[in-house]
């Protein structure tokens, strides 16, 4: 029988694994904060230049940590919802599953063509669960 994990168990493992990320996060504010501080030089420096600024202007470049600090600043909310809401699976598996047989059915047939023919082979394929 699998063994079940506590929720203090589940959250000390969580915050064992955010340690290095939050770590990664902070590397990468700084660089971020490094690269802002030379694009407003940049940009200080292009009011003299006789080029157009924009030539002068360097973007940062977006990295792998970058993103996933964007991501769990924008939505890390909703990362953990499994966990305080009973019931919410922690992948979305179900319902990729659900909507496979549609999926490869599109694959195979090609699809419609058009909007006549859209919403009753959508009718045709719902099972009732919920589909358009």
């Amino acid at each position: 029988m699998p063994r079940t994990f506590t929720e203090d168990e589940v959250r000390e493992s969580i915050e064992a694994a955010a340690v290095p990320l939050r770590a990664r996060i902070a590397q990468s504010e700084a660089e971020n904060a490094r690269l802002e501080a030379e694009i407003a030089r940049l940009k200080k420096d292009s009011s003299t230049s006789s080029k157009p600024p924009s030539s002068d202007i360097v973007k940062p470049p977006r990295n792998e940590v970058e993103n996933l600090a964007k991501r769990f600043r924008d939505h890390g909310q909703y990362y953990f919802t499994f966990l305080k809401v009973p019931g919410v699976e922690p992948t979305n598996n179900a319902v990729q599953r659900g909507f496979r047989h549609l999926v490869i059915d599109r694959k195979v047939t090609q699809g419609t063509r058009g909007d006549p023919g859209r919403f009753p082979r959508r009718r045709f394929l719902c099972d009732g669960s919920g589909c358009g």
